[in-house]
């Protein structure tokens, strides 16, 4: 896919490039305990744990990097193919939307994934977006003690 993406592309292969990215998002781990020797199955389950050759959040990390590049060159090829009209721009605009919002989970679910909530921003800065996760941030954050305010 790499190599697909590091030249000059076209519509679709930035399309299929985007679904192969945004199914890495929704990459987990594998949810098996640590020590298998306490479970009736545990030779089963020895044979259906493996390692990983790149951790799920390294693989997260990855697409909403490749993500950004690619819908940053899709809005750039989305506004020399279509100069005249606006439908273009809008689909571009509501896919980064959806986009945004998918980054924003898998950072929900990860929240040491900061990239991929940067990258969510870079992707679609829209304030609908931003405020509640700033909100949600402040609301935890140590020296924010709204109690003391009421």
């Amino acid at each position: 896919m790499q190599k697909e993406i590091s030249g000059p592309v076209d519509s679709d292969t930035l399309d299929g490039a985007i679904s192969i990215l945004e199914g890495l998002l929704t990459t987990q781990t594998d949810g098996l305990p640590a020590n298998l020797d306490d479970f009736s199955d545990a030779s089963l389950l020895k044979v259906a744990k493996f390692d990983h050759d790149v951790r799920p959040d390294t693989l997260k990390r990855f697409a909403a990097n490749r993500l950004e590049m690619l819908m940053r060159n899709k809005r750039r090829l989305g506004d020399r193919e279509d100069l005249s009209g606006k439908a273009s721009i809008d689909s571009i605009d509501n896919e980064s939307e959806l986009l945004a919002k998918k980054l924003i989970w898998s950072w929900l679910q990860d929240p040491s994934l900061s990239l991929v909530l940067r990258k969510a921003f870079e992707i679609y800065p829209a304030p609908h977006l931003l405020e509640p996760v700033f909100n949600s941030l402040f609301d935890r954050c140590s020296f924010n003690d709204r109690k003391n305010e009421n």
